[in-house]
């Protein structure tokens, strides 16, 4: 790993730190969870720095993958609707056409 780009990167979070909890808790709504989002997010930073463009932002490439793992975060937390059987509505007292 690049020493030069991790100082970077590290500067860049503990500048930005306010704004990248705020952007985390845009999405989650929660103190706690949006705290683990950031930290989650500082590891995988840390752990595909060799990934970000030189000449490209730091600071939308980091805060990309926040927003994406806040929406991973989401997906865990709300899996897709199951989608009932019309037998399913049935045996549930529902009632179909």
């Amino acid at each position: 790993m690049d020493a030069k780009l991790e100082r970077l990167l590290i500067r860049f979070i503990m500048q930005n730190k306010e704004n990248v909890y705020r952007l985390a808790f845009s999405y989650v709504k929660n103190e706690k969870n949006a705290l683990n989002i950031v930290q989650e997010s500082i590891h995988k930073a840390l752990a595909s720095l060799i990934t970000l463009n030189p000449e490209g932002s730091m600071k939308g490439w980091f805060y990309r993958i926040v927003v994406n793992t806040s929406l991973d975060f989401l997906r865990k937390q709300n899996p897709p609707f199951a989608q009932q059987t019309l037998d399913d509505i049935d045996e549930e007292g529902g009632r179909y056409a």
